[in-house]
């Protein structure tokens, strides 16, 4: 059973003791907290009110908050790895270390709440976990994490508390903008990428255009899709997560090292080996843009 990174923010409950946060978890461990029973003994650590006669039960679960790499990162990460060992784990670290300051900020601002009395009140520790993904649904190259907060939280006055998402929903545009700047710095930072700006999102510079187009079939589906009712992305967003939810295939399991092994094949039909890509990002990152003449050099 592959272990879960675990996420705790800010304080450690009781029934955590000697985990610390980033720790890696077994799934088991993970579901046992997020329904509120000791790992260790299997028992409830907390009383769970009863619902009124003939009332729903409530389910029990978490919120799940999704962060994903742009599409370069992650072909360069997969297939650019083949090549360069280790820098898929270097890459990762990276999407890592965003999220854990996105969702810290998050915390710290008081958007990971519970409702009482009408209002929205900060928690004082939750409890989540990361599962890291390598592929879309189309099978195509692409990192993106899924964090789940559990829905049982401690409130500030130390009783439990349940989380209401409806400011994390709100602000999730500003929660994910965080983290793409943290990547942009640490992706500079650590392994001297440079990054264009790419609608919402960025792209590393370098990484061929061919090799997106390729690595996208779960867009280009929903672009056909749209195309067959005469509208665009860009024309109605409604209308584009529609045809993203009509065109979601199942999504694919399988082993990591298989999957790198297929992508490098289909870059190596188009002419990208691993190396050849590697080569284009690391030109890209010394080639400048040309320099921009002023006014007083344009006259002289």
């Amino acid at each position: 059973e592959p272990p879960t990174p675990l996420l705790l923010m800010p304080g450690v409950p009781n029934i955590l003791d000697g985990l610390r946060s980033g720790d890696p978890v077994a799934t088991r461990v993970l579901r046992d907290l997020v329904a509120g029973r000791d790992p260790a003994t299997g028992r409830m650590a907390a009383r769970r009110r009863r619902p009124a006669a003939g009332a729903p039960v409530p389910p029990s679960g978490g919120y799940d908050v999704q962060f994903s790499l742009p599409k370069s990162v992650s072909v360069l990460g997969l297939v650019g790895d083949v090549a360069r060992p280790g820098l898929l784990a270097a890459i990762r670290a990276i999407h890592a270390q965003a999220i854990s300051r996105a969702l810290q900020w998050a915390f710290d601002l008081g958007l990971i709440a519970s409702r009482s009395r009408g209002r929205h009140v900060p928690v004082q520790r939750v409890i989540g976990a990361r599962f890291d993904h390598a592929a879309s649904r189309a099978g195509d190259p692409q990192l993106h994490s899924h964090v789940v907060l559990s829905k049982t939280a401690v409130g500030r006055d130390g009783r439990l508390r349940q989380l209401d998402n409806y400011l994390l929903l709100t602000h999730a545009g500003a929660i994910a903008a965080l983290a793409r700047c943290e990547e942009v710095f640490l992706l500079h930072e650590r392994l001297g990428l440079r990054t264009r700006p790419a609608g919402r999102s960025y792209e590393i510079v370098g990484v061929p255009e061919p090799l997106l187009q390729l690595f996208s079939k779960r867009r280009r589906s929903i672009v056909s899709r749209l195309a067959a009712t005469g509208r665009g992305p860009a024309q109605d967003r409604r209308a584009a997560q529609f045809a993203a939810y009509a065109t979601r295939p199942g999504k694919r399991h399988g082993a990591l090292r298989d999957a790198q092994a297929d992508w490098t094949a289909e870059a190596e039909a188009q002419g990208w080996s691993p190396d050849a890509l590697l080569q284009s990002v690391a030109q890209a990152q010394v080639a400048r843009p040309p320099r921009r003449e002023t006014d007083a050099t344009a006259r002289a």
